[in-house]
């Protein structure tokens, strides 16, 4: 049986990881704007911030840890008014880790 996306297997018990990424935010950013990939790197380049097409599919695919001067750009690269949109659906579930 496959686990979906952010499950793991503890025992025999599905834990959901409460920590998740922004990446699948940034890839529907992107897509709202109809930018590709490679686009969104070289207006990253032009802010002064030298990413490379591979570089920025590692954030896509949570696989990067994205600076605050990143985030900065890549809000006025996407249009954004608030920085909201890139942690939508995100929460910290403290229960889901046995914390609470």
């Amino acid at each position: 049986m496959k686990r979906p996306a952010g499950i793991i297997l503890a025992g025999s018990i599905y834990m959901l990881l409460s920590i998740m990424g922004i990446g699948h935010n940034l890839k529907r950013l992107r897509n709202n704007v109809n930018l590709t990939q490679e686009q969104v790197a070289a207006k990253l380049t032009l802010k002064g911030l030298p990413i490379d097409r591979s570089t920025y599919a590692h954030m896509e695919r949570g696989n990067y840890n994205i600076r605050v001067t990143e985030l900065l750009a890549l809000k006025e690269v996407f249009g954004v008014k608030s920085f909201d949109e890139f942690f939508e659906g995100l929460s910290l579930d403290n229960t889901s880790q046995g914390y609470g």
